[in-house]
């Protein structure tokens, strides 16, 4: 037996927008992107993205760095090792204190991110802006509910 297609209707027309229109939206959303972007990365990277391990804090690499630089080696493999510490602790120390300031970043994101969020191709919710560790009160201050 054959199925019948059901007709398709169209409540109401879409607006049809001018191209200089278009364009204004699609700048709009670009800068609403790039606020909610910038505050989703300080948020993964602002912070240091490992801690240090162990007897490796800040002191005792500086402490490490400044005993190598004092008393070489002789030894060729001890000072592959301790080149390679140096690059690892300066990099690791480099990462640890850098502080990023979240207040302009969240002040954008307050502002831009409801309407980004709406106007996605997909929405994104209020769980999805939280499992990528956005604050509940920043999101309640964006007015993104649960």
């Amino acid at each position: 037996m054959a199925t019948k297609k059901q007709a398709v209707t169209i409540e109401s027309t879409p607006k049809t927008y001018s191209a200089a229109e278009r364009g204004k939206l699609g700048a709009d959303q670009r800068l609403r992107t790039a606020a909610v972007r910038a505050y989703l990365n300080a948020l993964k990277n602002g912070k240091p993205s490992r801690r240090p391990l162990g007897k490796r804090t800040p002191e005792f690499m500086r402490q490490q760095l400044a005993e190598w630089a004092e008393s070489p080696t002789d030894d060729v493999i001890e000072g592959v090792r301790r080149a390679q510490l140096t690059l690892d602790y300066t990099a690791l120390l480099a990462e640890l204190e850098v502080e990023v300031d979240m207040q302009p970043l969240e002040d954008a994101f307050v502002k831009h991110a409801k309407e980004w969020a709406d106007r996605e191709r997909y929405p994104v919710s209020w769980k999805a802006f939280r499992d990528v560790g956005v604050p509940a009160e920043v999101l309640a201050k964006a007015g993104i509910e649960k």
